[in-house]
């Protein structure tokens, strides 16, 4: 359906301007050819110019070099590029390495005369006649033509351009030895050995007597202790008793180092010893348990057993001794010191909390292996080579990891009791800016009737072929079989997974035979099947989020072949149902192929008539908007990009519909830890990944609305300072007809009409260009001049005089480039400039007689290269003043508006002539290596390009010099290079559909009409009747061009405006409804606090453990109460931030007007 109706949501005021400056091309740009092989343009720095218009122009003088297009094969092809380099310099002029170039071309046209013609197209331009022979003789065809591009790179970079720094070839200096701190080694070698002698016990009362057997060690030392102090053995496990955990060293030399064989002894050194690591079990260390470390006085030490516990800093063989006055379990014992037991009958083996917790932020921030971190920790507990002498734990510890991680979701989704059933998604952290009526709504949000925008679902679609799973050749136990989260985590609903794919046939997914086209050619495919799929048994998974990038609960299943209809179905049905059954009925879906997949959706899902009613729909019909993700979208066609881009489509602000495209970037990085295990702990394991994702986007999301809202804020800004400028350059009477088109047209309106966008063949061309070049250019001269106006007749051809003469100068400097010119060429300089003396001598006997008080200036013609054509703009307002100008200002003024209107006309003709050329000399064949037609009509229309952006220039200077008001108010600008754009190329790159970069304002520069001119004596309809007269084929060709691509940048523009806008009213809507859902959080977990029985505690005893109701409830009771608190604090804070961060970003006023609808103060 199209999706082009403007959206009526209206455009807020435009608090800000913005500024969007054009970013002229880099140096490197500029320097390159655009041809294909067909003509190297070389930029030239006349730095020894001393004209003003040198350094004024935007166009530079080009000197162009032909290029062979297909030279013969090159059995030296492969040499170097400085081979190259050196055979292009050595056959160029001798001077050429501090010298400009001496053997270049000029186009032919540079020095003819507005009237001359184009030779017939039968006939080769003659080169004789206007060039030097070419640099690169015949001998030249064995060079390949990306070398000799390469090559001349270096040369413009080496000889044209000496202010360019040439990179250095010498040898990076060495890396300062200071950044690695050398004087930090010597102390990290005393660290290896004792730092005070003799060695002695550090503990001033210590009373441990001498150890009768010389051979033990007596001193240690702790590495995990502050200042690795030495101590004898007693006192390490005394100040040990409640660090169990740690890894003393012993003193070893050779009297008492027992590793060594007796027949090494008399071999080692005098000077031997070093630090041997050591258990706190050797040394006698006995920790007891329910005492808080200490020995239970009714524990015998016979009752002490040994124990493998896993710790953050390895692995450690420590004794326990039980305690038997408690009359708890071993395994409740254990739990009480953070100790998980691998078994609950007799443990001998057990993982700290503290490295579970350890291993989960690694796991969830590092996705590193439960393999790789176990691996860790063993080289943590002896790195040396010994780790065959240290027990395996490894799958005990597997299993006690995914047991904690699954308590661990339960208990933060509020659960006290594992058995209790579990509700769709109750394990999941959901997203707080998401519409969820009934918690983060108005009571009156059913009565908006923006509701269609402000409360709208987004959800997106997308499938991973990474996160596979191999098949295994024997069947998992059941506890590996299926995850122990049921329904309450992220994947769809086993139970229906089974019973909708039972029931409902395959050809649901696509209908068979469908034509393929550009939007089948993606993985999305549903006749996609990933490479290896026979020794997988889950061979992807697909994954629906919001908006916000939150995994939805209960949207996210595996596929077992591949991409198919109804495995997306089942994922997008859980968020759909949930929402509708919340009162919703707003959706939009975004999809790699929603062009395809959204056609028969209703039909498949919510129809009650279908085989199996996924979506029910009993209480309304539900709406559903289906779009392509946009950076999917530039894969598809262009009939699909008028009906599902989101860019066109309204109510769907700047939604990009990629946020999937994120999350698989990230979980990604876990396809090779995953695709071995068991489905249930895959499931889980992912899950919890799915899980931390959503926390850290809930932490984030605060700041990340705020960003958002003030880039949207400022791109609407300029989005509709862009619009405004392009409405005022049209003006009113084609904005209006545009508008009209656009509220009536559907999404077509935003692609390209081939109808209007004609080409003009080779035979057309050339006689087109002999209509130009015999056309005496400029409107107001030709309509004008006629007039017997003196004022007027004088400005005029004083204007003319002036084009002629910035010409003579640029053709000055143009043959001062070559060292040996043909005759001709300075006849045609001595020819200009007898033309422009005899109008220099003409304007001033006019000027005296129209303004005799200038004789007592006694002007004259002077030198036609630097005459300044005496007019009132080169006099200061003063003297204008004092000698009576000011009406020939005025008219002068006037003129010079025309003039630039004029001259940007035909810029355009000349831009376009150069399009089409461009493309005939494209397509040429490729054995034209001599200049053609087509290589002459191009470098005469890059000339033509060239002479009205100069006279522009000319002209421009002294309006905005003189008359600054008149330039605005006729929509009057400096040229730039990036202005001078072909609309071939506009149209190959779609420049139209990229945000902040609209048609050059030369191509939006709207018609001047002779009403808009008030020049005293001249009738209005005389500029109308020669503005009237009949176009040319080219200039109607290229107006076509214009109109065309007008249409297309004011529809893209208007769109951007009203998505932009869309855009920061569904955030001005997000940011309270995210206030809402925290509020909404602490009330949650304040309601379970007062489930445990310690509601209405008095205000005395509120934070203080002395109220009875603390003493009478259970110790499990009391840790939920503490956590559900830590909770309650958590989001008080996020909400207080919340709020002074959206006051901040939106204003107090204004966030009050929005915020006093939700919270109802």
């Amino acid at each position: 359906m199209p999706k082009a109706n403007p959206s009526p949501v209206p455009s807020p005021t435009k608090s800000t301007r913005l500024a969007s400056p054009i970013k002229a091309p880099s140096a490197s740009k500029a320097r390159r050819g655009k041809a294909k092989g067909v003509i190297l343009s070389i930029p030239y720095s006349n730095g020894s110019s001393s004209s003003p218009m040198a350094a004024s122009s935007p166009v530079p003088s080009f000197t162009q070099v032909p290029v062979p297009r297909k030279p013969q094969p090159n059995p030296g092809r492969n040499k170097s590029r400085g081979a190259i380099f050196d055979n292009i310099r050595s056959r160029s002029s001798p001077g050429i390495a501090g010298q400009r170039p001496q053997q270049i071309w000029l186009p032919e046209d540079v020095f003819s005369s507005t009237a001359s013609s184009v030779t017939s197209s039968h006939e080769q331009t003659p080169m004789e006649d206007t060039t030097v022979p070419s640099p690169i003789d015949d001998n030249d065809n064995a060079l390949e033509l990306a070398e000799i591009e390469a090559a001349l790179d270096e040369l413009v970079m080496s000889t044209l351009l000496p202010e360019v720094e040439k990179e250095d070839s010498s040898e990076p200096p060495l890396p300062d030895q200071s950044f690695v701190r050398p004087h930090y080694l010597p102390k990290l070698l005393a660290a290896k050995a004792p730092s005070r002698l003799p060695l002695c016990c550090s503990n001033s009362q210590c009373m441990t007597p001498t150890p009768k057997d010389p051979h033990s060690p007596r001193f240690f030392r702790c590495t995990q202790c502050f200042s690795r102090r030495i101590l004898c053995g007693p006192c390490m496990v005394s100040s040990h008793q409640h660090l169990p955990f740690h890894w003393p060293e012993a003193w070893v030399d050779g009297n008492t180092d027992g590793s060594i064989p007796d027949g090494w002894k008399q071999h080692t050194p005098r000077q031997y010893g070093y630090f041997k690591r050591v258990s706190l079990q050797s040394l006698g260390l006995v920790v007891g348990l329910g005492h808080d470390g200490d020995h239970c006085p009714q524990t015998h030490m016979s009752d002490a057993f040994g124990m493998t516990v896993l710790h953050t800093t390895g692995q450690h063989n420590i004794t326990l001794l039980p305690c038997n006055c408690c009359r708890k379990d071993l395994w409740e014992q254990l739990l009480d010191v953070d100790i998980w037991p691998a078994t609950e009958m007799k443990p001998q083996t057990g993982f700290t909390i503290e490295v579970l917790r350890h291993q989960r932020c690694f796991n969830l921030r590092g996705k590193t292996s439960l393999k790789e971190y176990y691996d860790a920790l063993v080289d943590l507990t002896s790195a040396a080579g010994l780790k065959g002498s240290i027990s395996t734990t490894y799958e005990q510890f597997r299993l006690a990891v995914r047991q904690y991680r699954i308590l661990l979701m339960h208990m933060r989704a509020g659960r006290r009791l594992v058995t209790l059933p579990l509700a769709e998604g109750e394990l999941c952290v959901r997203c707080p800016a998401c519409p969820r009526p009934g918690e983060n709504l108005p009571h009156n949000w059913e009565d908006d009737e923006m509701k269609q925008l402000h409360y709208v679902q987004f959800l997106g679609g997308d499938g991973n072929f990474k996160l596979q799973r191999l098949a295994k050749r024997s069947a998992p136990t059941p506890e590996n079989k299926k995850s122990f989260l049921g329904d309450g985590g992220f994947w769809v609903s086993e139970e229906l997974f089974n019973r909708y794919l039972n029931e409902t046939s395959s050809a649901a997914d696509e209908p068979q035979g469908q034509k393929k086209s550009a939007c089948n050619t993606m993985a999305g495919d549903p006749g996609y099947t990933p490479d290896g799929a026979k020794s997988l048994d889950v061979t992807g998974v697909f994954c629906v989020s919001c908006r916000h990038v939150f995994i939805c609960p209960n949207g996210v299943v595996d596929f077992h072949k591949g991409e198919r209809y109804r495995y997306a179905d089942l994922c997008f049905a859980g968020p759909l149902n949930r929402s509708y059954a919340a009162g919703l009925r707003y959706f939009v879906i975004t999809y790699d192929i929603a062009c395809k997949y959204g056609v028969n959706f209703k039909s498949r899902c919510c129809n009650p008539n279908c085989k199996f009613v996924l979506i029910p729909t009993k209480q309304g019909d539900i709406k559903i908007i289906f779009c392509v993700n946009k950076f999917h979208q530039e894969s598809h066609d262009e009939a699909c990009t008028a009906k599902n881009s989101l860019n066109y489509t309204p109510y769907v602000g700047r939604t990009c519909g990629e946020g999937v495209e994120t999350i698989w970037a990230k979980m990604n990085w876990l396809k090779y830890s995953t695709r071995e295990m068991s489905p249930g702990n895959r499931v889980e394991t992912l899950s919890e990944h799915f899980n931390d994702w959503n926390w850290q986007k809930f932490l984030g999301l605060v700041r990340a609305t705020k960003t958002a809202y003030t880039r949207a804020v400022q791109s609407l800004d300029i989005a509709i300072e862009e619009l405004e400028e392009l409405k005022s350059c049209l003006g009113a009477e084609i904005t209006s007809e545009l508008q009209a088109k656009y509220s009536l047209a559907g999404g077509e309106q935003f692609l390209q009409d081939p109808n209007r966008l004609r080409w003009l063949s080779k035979k057309d061309l050339v006689r087109q260009m002999q209509e130009v070049q015999s056309k005496t250019p400029g409107i107001i001269h030709s309509s004008l001049a006629s007039t017997k106006v003196a004022d007027v007749d004088l400005v005029c051809k004083a204007l003319h005089l002036e084009a002629i003469q910035a010409r003579l100068q640029q053709r000055s400097r143009d043959f001062a480039k070559l060292s040996n010119p043909a005759p001709g060429l300075q006849a045609r300089i001595t020819e200009l400039t007898k033309q422009v003396q005899a109008g220099l001598e003409r304007h001033y006997h006019l000027l005296s007689l129209i303004a005799p008080q200038l004789d007592s200036l006694a002007i004259k013609a002077k030198d036609p290269m630097s005459d300044a054509i005496l007019l009132p703009s080169r006099l200061e307002p003063e003297e204008v003043e004092q000698l009576d100008l000011a009406k020939l200002m005025t008219i002068e003024m006037q003129l010079r508006v025309g003039q630039c209107y004029d001259t940007i006309v035909d810029l355009r003709d000349a831009l376009g002539l150069q399009s089409f050329w461009t493309r005939h000399v494209r397509s040429q064949h490729s054995s034209e290596k001599t200049k053609t037609k087509g290589q002459s009509g191009l470098q005469s229309s890059v000339a033509r390009v060239a002479e009205a952006v100069r006279a522009y220039d000319t002209c421009y200077k002294w309006l905005a010099k003189r008359a600054e008001a008149m330039v605005k108010k006729f929509g009057l600008h400096p040229l730039q290079r990036s202005d001078l754009v072909l609309l071939s190329e506009w149209k190959d790159a779609k420049g139209y559909k990229r945000s902040h970069s609209r048609l050059p304002w030369i191509w939006t520069l709207r018609p001047l009409t002779g009403s808009d001119l008030d020049v005293e004596g001249v009738e209005d309809d005389t500029l109308d009747e020669d503005c009237s007269n009949e176009k040319t084929t080219l200039e109607q060709v290229v107006e076509d061009w214009k109109d065309e691509f007008v249409r297309l940048d004011f529809v893209h523009a208007t769109a951007a405006v009203e998505r932009w806008t869309e855009e920061v009213r569904i955030l001005e809507c997000e940011m309270p409804a995210i206030c809402l859902s925290l509020r909404n959080m602490v009330k949650t977990w304040e309601e379970r606090i007062s489930g445990t029985g310690l509601s209405g505690v008095s205000e005395e005893h509120v934070g203080s453990m002395c109220d009875e109701r603390w003493l009478n409830i259970s110790p499990e009771m009391r840790g939920y109460t503490a956590y559900a608190s830590r909770q309650v604090a958590l989001y008080i804070g996020m909400e207080r931030e919340a709020l002074e961060q959206f006051e901040e970003v939106v204003g107090m006023s204004r966030w009050k007007d929005i915020l006093l609808p939700y919270l109802g103060t």
